[in-house]
């Protein structure tokens, strides 16, 4: 059996920067005394100040008992997984990370299955884990790579209140007041927006990898009731429901509500505006509450609300579930039992404990907020554990080979955006090519089980505060 002490229920950092400056596990790791060094490397800037703190604390307590040094470093950015996979193929990659596809990561044989760490303890750790695992999100061929431990990436919409009531978008008391519907968003978007001050309704990083997951595909879950473009009930793709939202985007920015510039504006950046004042909205996550009140600390105020939807019988959870553990580089020089001293650390309950006292992240087992008192919360924190009433669990779908074949995202940026294809065509194309993506795969794997996420059952579950209603 395994010990308390290995109480696997705590939070994986979701995102890591690769530094090739950075001497990796390609080399034996340096020892002081009988302290072995772990390197460790994350890019969730939002929580730096939290997990410093929380891994110094270890290091200078249990760390020494256990034998090992957790060496943390941040590196903050948006180009995490292209810059992990250098670190990977030239040997200098920390020998803990998270983030980055764990078929492909496996299948390349960068990362050391749970397995080989845990022995024959691997059993207990799945069993506490029951009904959640995913394959080919935690299992892969067999091996556990990874469990879920956190509630995951929450959206909501980021509003300054003092613009909003600066323009008089306000409630009978005088509050702001956030939209409610996409069609609501769009006229505050024109009320907020006065170029003449640089003030704009909204700001949309084109730059950043993720935008269009995270500002059309994101919040467009609510409509569809928590699925992406894979429909388990259909067994098939469509991209359709992302229609109301993307055609969102481009009315605001023919209204010229849109902060100029997108082009050039990754994430860090447009939050830096935001929190600098002179935008309106913005669409955020959890993780966004640091963000804001550490890493660029906001000089409006601001406020969370509800994704705004499309109507009110619509009113469907968002996409959300969990967060994964860390991974474990499988070129690392560091002793097996070491390592697993280090990823007990991470998947602790004190370590989960103090990250949500910290306000950076919920754990998904909501024991572990009994009895924690947060004195005194940041900014938005409240307002986002709010909102995860309010998600479903990912419904992922089959693996597709996209290789040659445009995505939603390129097919907007490159297609829609400049005017060269029809939002309508772009959807189409999408759903055409990501069917023939999953056709190449099955081609590719012929035992691969491509129906195997089919679930003629499933439907749309609306929001706890929608069925009070």
């Amino acid at each position: 059996m395994m010990k308390k002490s290995i109480k696997l229920t705590a939070l994986a950092v979701s995102a890591v920067m690769a530094m090739g400056m950075l001497a990796g596990c390609g080399k034996k790791q340096e020892a002081s005394g009988d302290v072995t060094k772990v390197t460790y490397w994350s890019g969730d800037s939002h929580a730096e100040a939290v997990v410093r703190e929380l891994i110094d604390n270890y290091n200078q307590n249990q760390g020494k008992k256990d034998g090992i040094e957790i060496e943390y470093t941040l590196q903050g950015g948006d180009s995490i997984t292209q810059n992990l996979e250098l670190a990977l193929q030239s040997g200098t990659a920390p020998d803990i990370f998270a983030g980055g596809s764990i078929t492909s990561l496996a299948d390349k044989g960068y990362i050391m299955p749970y397995d080989d760490i845990f022995g024959s303890d691997i059993d207990d750790l799945k069993k506490k884990y029951d009904g959640k695992l995913k394959n080919t999100q935690d299992l892969y061929k067999g091996k556990l790579y990874c469990v879920p431990v956190t509630v995951g990436n929450v959206q909501g919409l980021l509003y300054n209140k003092d613009m909003f009531k600066a323009a008089g978008i306000v409630d009978e008391k005088g509050e702001a007041k956030p939209p409610r519907t996409l069609a609501e968003m769009r006229e505050d978007a024109k009320k907020l927006t006065d170029a003449s001050k640089k003030q704009y309704g909204i700001i949309y990083p084109k730059k950043w990898d993720g935008w269009v997951g995270s500002d059309i595909a994101g919040p467009a879950s609510t409509y569809s009731g928590g699925r992406g473009a894979y429909n388990p009930a259909e067994d098939d793709y469509d991209y359709s429901y992302v229609k109301d939202y993307a055609q969102l985007i481009l009315d605001m920015r023919d209204d010229g509500s849109v902060y100029p510039g997108g082009d050039s504006i990754d994430n860090d950046t447009a939050r830096a505006l935001f929190a600098e004042g002179g935008i309106g909205m913005k669409y955020g996550y959890n993780f966004d509450v640091g963000v804001l009140n550490d890493q660029f600390p906001a000089k409006c105020d601001w406020g969370v609300a509800q994704l705004p939807i499309v109507d009110e019988e619509h009113d469907y959870k968002q996409n959300g579930g969990y967060g994964r553990s860390q991974f474990v580089n499988a070129a690392s020089k560091v002793p097996t039992e070491k390592l697993r001293k280090a990823v007990e650390f991470f998947l602790s309950d004190e370590y989960l404990a103090g990250l949500y006292k910290g306000c950076v992240a919920a754990p998904a087992d909501s024991s572990i907020m009994e009895g924690v008192t947060i004195d005194n919360p940041k900014k938005g924190w409240t307002e986002f554990m709010e909102l995860t009433k309010d998600v479903s669990e990912v419904h992922w779908g089959p693996e597709c080979d996209m290789a040659g074949l445009k995505s939603l995202k390129t097919l907007f940026l490159e297609d829609v955006w400049s005017g060269n294809m029809s939002l309508d065509d772009a959807i189409a194309q999408a759903t055409a090519n990501q069917k023939k993506g999953r056709e190449a795969y099955v081609a590719a794997h012929p035992d691969y089980d491509t129906h195997q996420y089919a679930d003629p059952n499933w439907k749309p579950q609306l929001k706890e505060r929608a069925k009070n209603k």
